[in-house]
């Protein structure tokens, strides 16, 4: 009953019903009544030989279906392994392209901005997160560029203003000690002017003191050497310097306080140029 159940769904599965059926049938309808009819051994052994031969042929039947559903299973299991080994590689390559690259690049590109170099730029495509965090550091990178470009200019503006305020506070300290010095009046304001001549942009500068308060009645210094300085033996002043080609404005300084007034101070400022403020 079971075994017999079995054999037919094997049949079945593999198609070879007919051949199933016609072993069946002949069992039946030809070699079990023949046994019973047999009269000599021989008649037996060929009719059994006959039927033995045809269930080798079903299970020669069954066993090539059996075989090549294995090797279709076979063949399915290849395939399904090269797939999953297509989709691994395309899996990797498509991790370094979309997620490694865009990594490296944001790590090197924050490197580079902790190191203030501003130059660097992301170049991801896509529309991705790791895309648009590398146009969001792109952006921030230009800003940093334009802020740290604008503050490094404050400072050298900020340093070279020092640096000129430090000048001048060192002119007016050597100003000071050098008007004071026991030495002749021209020995003491020659230094002075050419001071105040290279520290400012003016030229050809004229200081004129007065004698008790007389304008008519002064004594002129000037930054040029005359005849008389070389007959002194006198080489305070610079010798030799270019005239000025261009024009300018003359200005002019009273040198007085509250009750006296002692001269006054003329210079020629060059066209288009201004006194800085901090500057008398």
């Amino acid at each position: 009953g079971y075994k017999r159940q079995e054999l037919e769904r094997a049949a079945t599965r593999d198609g070879q019903q007919s051949q199933l059926k016609a072993l069946q049938g002949y069992w039946h309808t030809q070699l079990e009544p023949g046994l019973k009819r047999a009269e000599d051994r021989e008649t037996v052994a060929r009719d059994v030989a006959g039927f033995v031969s045809r269930i080798d042929h079903l299970v020669s039947s069954f066993d090539r279906t059996t075989e090549l559903r294995i090797d279709r299973v076979v063949m399915v299991h290849r395939a399904m392994a090269l797939f999953m080994g297509l989709l691994l590689i395309f899996t990797v390559i498509w991790l370094r392209a979309r997620l490694l690259n865009p990594w490296k690049q944001l790590l090197a590109m924050a490197r580079a901005v902790t190191q203030r170099d501003f130059t660097q730029r992301t170049h991801i495509s896509g529309r991705n997160e790791m895309a648009m965090l590398g146009e969001a550091l792109n952006t921030m990178s230009a800003e940093l560029s334009e802020s740290y470009a604008v503050l490094e200019q404050r400072v050298q503006e900020k340093t070279a203003g020092l640096e000129q305020k430090n000048e001048i506070l060192s002119f007016l300290w050597q100003a000071n000690r050098r008007l004071h010095m026991q030495v002749p009046l021209c020995e003491r304001l020659s230094p002075v002017l050419n001071g105040l001549q290279n520290l400012t942009l003016l030229h050809d500068l004229e200081l004129r003191v007065y004698d008790v308060e007389d304008e008519e009645n002064h004594q002129e210094f000037t930054c040029q050497s005359d005849i008389s300085c070389d007959d002194k033996g006198c080489h305070l002043c610079p010798r030799g310097l270019p005239p000025l080609t261009t024009s300018g404005t003359t200005l002019k300084w009273r040198l007085m306080d509250s009750h006296t007034q002692y001269g006054i101070l003329l210079a020629t400022l060059p066209a288009g140029r201004h006194l800085s403020h901090d500057l008398p």
